[in-house]
């Protein structure tokens, strides 16, 4: 899991990480993870708004979230 999460940029939010510990500790119980994950990519469009990163960083974070999905 750490070396999923080490793909992911310097710019990517604690909070966005944070939740994608939370989606990997769901699924690794066998637990349905899906809202967990679709938390995680509304919480990149959050920083997107909150202008914590551009359109262009929010689009990269989210491709690599897929990737590692």
């Amino acid at each position: 899991m750490e070396s999923e999460l080490d793909k992911l940029p310097k710019y990517t939010p604690d909070y966005v990480i944070d939740e994608m510990k939370y989606y990997y500790e769901k699924k690794s119980r066998g637990n349905t993870a899906v809202c967990t994950f679709d938390n995680v990519l509304a919480l990149v469009n959050l920083a997107r708004v909150n202008n914590r990163i551009s359109g262009r960083q929010a689009r990269n974070i989210k491709r690599i979230l897929n990737e590692i999905k």
